[in-house]
């Protein structure tokens, strides 16, 4: 690696095309996850390098396996996958060793920026694309490389070479749809232990919660009330007690009168079929729902199918998962229940036969949002 980096300079811009070439090189690795865990937990401390904070969760665990005064070599395993749409404040490139995943790319328009870590504007994806064992992407900074990264085999794990950290591309923002940018929120004591206390009292006396909330939502500036507004999501997710703090936050930062309240929904609908994913065990039933859970449309959708299973028409093998997932075993568990009419009122449509701009009784079978919508608008 040092090598072939010095040999083109060094410079910050060569090194994901290095990291890559070297990544390439590497024959497939004869052991399992099973195998490297195994080892990682019983070897002694001096057979690893200094490893990363505890804080650092990018990985379930991140290892290092090398390091140098510019770069090092990480493996990750991930048991889960995540739909955390992200940039980098690092260069170098991954390579898939062990799983399959889920590699979506985007761009982001900005068209206002609120504060210093917070911009809204219009998050596009690009095409969709499965990685396999031995696939090799780089990695660059900032928001020229915005992607997600959805596991979709447990275990996966990923080689990655990269340096440290890198000036390049300013604050490390995460993405969320349909066009929120935000940096990781400060280290603010006073506003967690205002957060704290609004949990306490939503043991004690959820009314006082709500009241609490909101005022602090209408308190504070544009990136405090997001940091409330996330922090009470994830206290009651989509409700109405949710729903009346949206509406103080909005009010009072009239920048997100029209994008939180369709991040928010997206969110919930989102980890609402990632939450069902976790009770299947199939892989081509988890595989279905972590495509619902990622993608936002049918056609990108069967360009993945396109990719996992080429001599399946994409319509059929569609209508086939969702009949599984429909059946009295396992609709309790995915949520969905259809009946004949239903059935073929879908059918009709997944093979775009159906005329009507209508979809009668289907489009109310299911809790909006529904997990269907991608597939059947």
């Amino acid at each position: 690696m040092e090598s072939g980096w010095l040999n083109s300079g060094g410079q910050l811009a060569e090194l994901p095309k290095a990291a890559a070439a070297v990544l390439s090189q590497i024959s497939e690795p004869h052991f399992t996850a099973l195998d490297f865990l195994s080892y990682v937990a019983t070897v002694e401390s001096s057979g690893l390098p200094l490893q990363s904070a505890l804080s650092d969760h990018f990985g379930q665990p991140p290892i290092i396996l090398h390091a140098s005064e510019d770069y090092f070599i990480q493996a990750l395993t991930w048991m889960e996958g995540s739909t955390a749409i992200h940039q980098h404040g690092f260069s170098g490139a991954f390579k898939v060793i062990e799983g399959q995943s889920l590699h979506v790319s985007y761009e982001f328009d900005s068209l206002e920026r609120l504060a210093p870590k917070l911009q809204v504007g219009d998050l596009k994806m690009r095409l969709p694309e499965i990685l396999n064992p031995g696939d090799v992407r780089t990695i660059e900074p900032g928001s020229d490389f915005i992607h997600a990264l959805f596991h979709l085999v447990r275990p996966s794990v990923t080689i990655v070479i990269r340096n440290f950290k890198t000036d390049v591309g300013g604050p490390q923002y995460n993405y969320r749809s349909p066009g929120v940018a935000s940096a990781p929120p400060n280290n603010d004591v006073l506003r967690g232990r205002r957060l704290q206390a609004v949990s306490a009292l939503q043991t004690l006396h959820p009314d006082k919660a709500l009241e609490a909330a909101c005022q602090m939502a209408s308190s504070e500036d544009v990136w405090g009330a997001l940091q409330v507004s996330d922090h009470c999501f994830g206290l009651w997710g989509w409700n109405d007690r949710f729903l009346a703090l949206l509406d103080a936050l909005v009010k009072r930062h009239r920048a997100l009168g029209v994008i939180a309240p369709m991040m928010y929904e997206e969110q919930w609908r989102s980890e609402g079929v990632l939450r069902r994913r976790t009770l299947l065990h199939e892989p081509h039933q988890r595989t279905f729902l972590a495509l619902l859970a990622n993608l936002p449309s049918r056609f990108a959708i069967e360009s993945v199918l396109n990719q996992i299973a080429p001599d399946r028409a994409s319509d059929e093998l569609l209508m086939e998962w969702i009949e599984e997932l429909a059946s009295p075993q396992l609709r309790g568990v995915s949520g969905l229940s259809l009946s004949d009419d239903e059935r073929t009122e879908l059918r009709l449509r997944l093979r775009g036969d159906s005329l009507t701009d209508s979809l009668g009784t289907l489009s109310g079978k299911f809790d909006r949002p529904s997990i269907l919508n991608h597939l059947i608008f």
